[in-house]
């Protein structure tokens, strides 16, 4: 048996099909950090090998000790992390540490290699501009038989502007470590711990040793200490892959890394210049030229600012000025309306709209031009007894018609 539906019994959904669900996302549960231990230490002339015993053991840490250190420490520190209380001891007693995990190691202060990662490119740039100016008057006669004069004037500017940044980087580092290169710190790597029996004489151990070293006695031990005259801090560049490694002590090593810090951050900075070059063909009602306080719209716009102009007499204006043009809703400005409006002086003409970015304190040219081609043509004739020959050299000559402009940014 068939049971035959017809097409009006068919049975039809009403509405609209809804929407997809959105699940919100689960975030996981913030894990709660570990808690920092902190440690109080008052202490007053108290030797250094046993405030950084005592510090081991409340921390349960192991520590290892070179035989070098020595020094004595005044110390209030109240509910401070070990790192900060080992960093306070290093600034009184000629030390460095290294906490790894549950190790603590402290060792003098002496001179170690340490690089540093230099991400800058391998390039020195020399720039180097002129602007020459030359003004001739003549001179009439005053008489019969009498000669004019004239009155001539020059006037000369020469910018150079020179970036060796690698040059001057090694040379900055050298000077920070310069006081490094006259004499090692006492308890450095120099200290020698010599073993010797219980009972010995003092004046055995005294003859051993040279007369610039200085001997402290203990029970079965002799430490001498030697300062060492030797270049201790060495620079080593490597431009070519972009690292310097430094031979310093490790308060050097702190100053360097706050220098290079500051360098890097102020020579990776970048501005972008956006320009617009344009051509106005004035019409018959702005012959004298364009009006440039009328494109300004109130703070936006461009703005003229002439410098000079006060001691100058009515008939001669000044002739530096600056153009600045200011749009606090545009990041970059918005030159399309300032084009816009010069076309109310005449027939404008867009040459071009490059743009650069440029690093700081690096020169860069916008130049637009127009390269105009001719050739000479020059004609060199032999002529012997009989026949002349006559040879023609032709040589294209590019001739740019435009301007170019240096510019160089500085950012603060």
């Amino acid at each position: 048996m068939h049971i035959q539906q017809t097409p009006d019994t068919v049975a039809r959904s009403s509405g609209t099909i809804p929407q997809l669900s959105k699940q919100a996302v689960v975030l996981p549960p913030p894990k709660s950090a570990k808690k920092v231990e902190t440690y109080s230490v008052v202490v007053t002339n108290l030797p250094a090998r046993e405030i950084l015993f005592a510090l081991a053991r409340d921390a349960k840490i192991n520590i290892d000790i070179h035989g070098g250190i020595d020094g004595v420490v005044t110390l209030n520190a109240i509910n401070q992390t070990l790192p900060q209380i080992l960093d306070r001891i290093s600034k009184q007693v000629e030390m460095r540490y290294e906490l790894k995990d549950d190790l603590l190691v402290v060792m003098p202060d002496s001179p170690f290699l340490k690089s540093y990662k230099i991400d800058y490119v391998n390039m020195a740039r020399d720039a180097d501009g002129g602007i020459s100016n030359t003004t001739q008057v003549g001179g009439s006669s005053t008489g019969t038989g009498g000669g004019g004069g004239a009155n001539n004037s020059q006037l000369s500017i020469k910018n150079s502007s020179k970036n060796h940044f690698w040059d001057t980087l090694v040379k900055n580092i050298t000077d920070i470590l310069r006081e490094t290169d006259k004499i090692l710190p006492q308890g450095s790597s120099e200290v020698i711990v010599q073993q010797q029996k219980t009972g010995s004489k003092k004046g055995d151990a005294a003859t051993a040793d040279p007369d610039n070293a200085a001997i402290v006695e203990g029970e079965g031990s002799t430490v001498t200490r030697r300062s060492t005259f030797r270049e201790a801090a060495s620079v080593i560049p490597n431009p070519e892959a972009g690292i310097i490694t430094v031979r310093a002590t490790g308060k050097q090593h702190e100053k360097i890394q706050e220098f290079i810090t500051q360098v890097m951050r102020s020579a990776r900075r970048q501005v972008l210049i956006e320009a617009t070059i344009a051509e106005v063909r004035l019409s018959s009602n702005y012959q004298q030229g364009i009006n440039w306080s009328a494109l300004a719209a109130g703070a936006k716009g461009f703005t003229l600012t002439q410098l000079g102009s006060a001691g100058l007499p009515a008939t001669n204006t000044g002739n530096m000025f600056t153009l600045q043009y200011n749009n606090a809703t545009s990041r970059l400005g918005n030159l399309s309306g300032a084009v816009s409006l010069l076309d109310s002086f005449g027939d404008v003409k867009v040459l071009s709209s490059p743009k650069l970015s440029v690093m700081n304190n690096q020169t860069a040219m916008l130049r637009v031009v127009d390269n105009l081609v001719y050739f000479t043509i020059k004609a060199d004739t032999t002529t012997n007894q009989t026949t002349s020959t006559t040879t023609y050299t032709t040589t294209p000559i590019t001739v740019p018609t435009g301007f170019t402009m240096s510019v160089t940014p500085q950012i603060n």
